[in-house]
């Protein structure tokens, strides 16, 4: 094995214990954004909430760019949904 190899494979050791340590808080992310739509759910009636979710949804695709999150991308997109609707 060439030394090259064997650095190699030592970052990637690293890389797998630092990717274990921020599983869990990275399972809290996604139990916030399902926490985003349950409340969708339980606030808005059936009529309006279909499109709040989906304009929710849109927000975070539209907010993941180049393997990194754009939260002022994702604030946009969302403030837009009520901007059309008269809201601020």
């Amino acid at each position: 094995m060439k030394l090259k190899d064997l650095l190699e494979q030592g970052v990637a050791d690293q890389d797998a214990k630092a990717a274990l340590k921020i599983k869990k808080d990275l399972m809290k992310v996604g139990k916030f954004i399902e926490t985003g739509f349950a409340m969708i759910d339980k606030e808005l009636s059936s009529f309006n909430s279909p499109g709040l979710k989906t304009w929710f949804y849109q927000a975070i695709i539209k907010g993941v760019s180049r393997n990194k999150f754009d939260r002022k991308t994702f604030e946009k997109e969302l403030n837009d949904w009520y901007r059309y609707r008269g809201q601020k």
